[in-house]
């Protein structure tokens, strides 16, 4: 049976949700200096999506968008591109000892989770686990 789509009755809610992450966003740049694209970028560079372009597609912005993102980490000393020796169109994303460090703190950070996004969190970690349950 095919699940019917939630429908979206309230902008309020969604307006809510949107300033929280804002908020987020916020608390972590006075925290640790990196903005959610910046963290999330070395968080999946840690994880081995080390190809800017599966990088892109996965954070879902564009590779121009993630080329400014990784200018920024680089000139941090977080990352380092190296360009592959076979093919000089491929570029390989490594962290550095800082940007692993780092990626350690973002793990550590005493960051507050907004109530919405706490909500929105636990509702989406239910539907994956229910659909892992249903494989």
């Amino acid at each position: 049976m095919k699940e019917t789509p939630p429908t979206l009755t309230d902008f309020c809610t969604i307006r809510k949700l949107q300033l929280d992450l804002k908020h987020m966003e916020e608390n972590l740049v006075k925290q640790t200096g990196l903005s959610l694209n910046e963290a999330l970028c070395l968080c999946g560079t840690s994880k081995g999506v080390c190809e800017p372009g599966k990088l892109a597609k996965e954070m879902e912005i564009s590779p121009s968008r993630l080329s400014r993102i990784l200018d920024s980490l680089a000139k941090r000393g977080l990352i380092d591109r190296t360009i592959s020796t076979e093919d000089r169109r491929n570029i390989s994303l490594a962290l550095t000892q800082e940007g692993s460090t780092m990626v350690d703190a973002l793990h550590c950070t005493e960051l507050e989770i907004p109530n919405h996004v706490a909500v929105a969190l636990d509702s989406l970690h239910d539907d994956h686990r229910k659909r892992e349950e249903t494989l």
